[in-house]
């Protein structure tokens, strides 16, 4: 197995864009025993894994071919990163390499699961065996100007339902006849497979349900500030990113809405529902109060944006009712 971990990683720093390297690569795959594949492949970077499955024909089958394990190692390493719930989902809507594909893609909707997986845990994103290999946000992101952060769970809630957000516009946005493409299945991948952890009515669901009620009541406090500080320059941009979330929070209650999840009798969902149902409402009060008092609550980017108009529907009053639409 030694041997194996030197190959493998020498195959990673080394890249498959040589004639050796994918001989190499070839060889390995061909004659380890599923074990000491998915062993190997467990030290290399998500990315590292798509590109090997990606490199030919044949490395797709081996990876993806039933073996000693069931499900071929693809499918294994899916359930080891993703658990059996959202994995069963994301391999479903596109098959095992799509939902690894789903874990390292830079598109909205696998960053909305990567987010969705760290909170609900005990799967966390990234690992140090499976670095998705691209810049992402993190909780250490969210530090407002007084260098303060909300509690993790509120941050990453928020950077969830920013993530969420563009997940849905695009998805309106993007043509029909996209759907064969690889972002699309990557996408549709993602999507089935957080749909999966959101509807599964565990621990982890409860868990991104509460992250994103916290996050509306740091958007309500942030709206606060913005209107207490009396910001002129950047105040429609602030509040935008107010709008943002809690379009992204109304995106998450349609999922669970269809997931009947009101209909669940555990407790901790009820409680976590009902404090997210609180929250929200609470925002849209706030909301509400200070366009009583005057204030232009504009969205110029998202309401004024002829693309993301047209995929917002008009049911997100809060995009809407800045004075553009007012006249």
């Amino acid at each position: 197995v030694s041997l194996a971990h030197v190959l493998v990683a020498w195959i990673g720093e080394a890249g498959l864009g040589t004639f050796f390297g994918m001989r190499a690569w070839n060889s390995f795959a061909d004659s380890a025993t599923d074990d000491v594949l998915l062993r190997s492949l467990g030290y290399l970077h998500g990315a590292q894994i798509v590109a090997l499955a990606a490199a030919s024909a044949s490395s797709t089958a081996r990876l993806t071919a039933d073996g000693e394990f069931q499900g071929g190692a693809a499918k294994r390493l899916a359930v080891a990163k993703l658990g059996p719930v959202a994995s069963a989902a994301a391999i479903t809507a596109s098959g095992p390499i799509t939902a690894l594909r789903a874990l390292v893609s830079v598109a909205p909707a696998a960053e909305a699961l990567r987010l969705a997986l760290a909170l609900a845990g005990p799967v966390t994103l990234p690992t140090e065996q499976f670095k998705h290999g691209i810049k992402a946000t993190g909780p250490t992101m969210a530090a407002g100007d007084g260098g303060q952060l909300p509690a993790p769970d509120a941050a990453v809630g928020g950077l969830f339902l920013d993530a969420l957000f563009c997940s849905v516009v695009q998805q309106r946005l993007l043509p029909k006849s996209h759907s064969a493409c690889t972002a699309s299945r990557t996408a549709a991948a993602a999507n089935a497979a957080l749909t999966a952890l959101l509807t599964a009515f565990e621990a982890g669901s409860c868990r991104i349900v509460a992250a994103v009620a916290a996050a509306m009541r740091i958007a309500e406090h942030d709206l606060d500030t913005l209107v207490d500080d009396g910001m002129v320059e950047g105040f429609h941009r602030g509040y935008e990113a107010v709008a943002r979330r809690r379009s992204g929070a109304e995106f998450l209650r349609i999922q669970l809405v269809a997931a009947r999840i009101r209909e669940v009798e555990d407790a901790e969902a009820r409680v976590a529902i009902d404090e997210l149902d609180a929250a929200i409402a609470a925002l849209d009060e706030t909301i509400q109060s200070y366009i009583r008092e005057g204030y232009d609550l504009g969205c110029p980017t998202l309401a004024g944006g002829v693309a993301c108009c047209s995929a917002l529907p008009y049911e997100h009053w809060w995009v809407f009712v800045g004075r553009l639409y007012s006249r």
